[in-house]
């Protein structure tokens, strides 16, 4: 067996992770049935570069040269995740079984409909702040020290490259005295 040192954890594939297989009442039984997202989630990413093919086919040639590459890299990669989910219930001998949602992960998709709202309403690093924080707490980020060092670069990267290299303006919301932009 590979040993990896405590700090190194993450770098170790997750076929190696123990718990990984095990069920979600923690007994050693192993529960290789793939979730309905492991399905879902390739044919949405698939049907997605299709949209963005189709739609970067209108533009001139150089301009939709990029967006062409990209979705065919990303149609070609879903593909291979499906196959590869596929793969994995062909072989199982078992059924997709239905994901429960948590409250958790109904609050993250409210909040990632609402994200775009509230940027109009309040601005953008007002709404990212609140939206990095509250969707990085959801997801199991319990350190607030880390918290809010990830969300102060996070935001201060996104400054640095948009509205220092590119110039690009940064929606300030109508609160605040902007425009309603739409």
């Amino acid at each position: 067996m590979l040993k990896v040192g405590w700090r190194f954890q993450f770098l170790k594939p997750p076929f190696l992770y123990k718990e990984a297989f095990m069920n979600s009442s923690g007994s050693g039984k192993q529960n290789a049935s793939p979730r309905l997202s492991e399905i879902l989630f390739p044919v949405f990413l698939m049907a997605l570069g299709a949209f963005v093919l189709i739609t970067s086919l209108k533009f001139q040639r150089e301009a939709g040269l990029f967006p062409i590459i990209v979705s065919c890299v990303e149609i070609a990669l879903s593909i291979l995740l499906l196959l590869k989910n596929h793969h994995a219930i062909r072989f199982s001998g078992t059924k997709t079984k239905a994901e429960s949602f948590s409250f958790k992960t109904i609050v993250v998709v409210i909040g990632v409909f609402l994200y775009p709202i509230f940027i109009l309403a309040i601005g953008f690093f007002p709404a990212s702040t609140a939206f990095l924080i509250v969707c990085s707490y959801l997801l199991g980020v319990r350190d607030l020290k880390k918290l809010i060092i990830l969300t102060v670069l996070l935001l201060f990267f996104i400054y640095v490259v948009f509205a220092v290299c590119l110039n690009i303006k940064f929606p300030i919301g109508v609160f605040f005295g902007g425009e309603l932009g739409l």
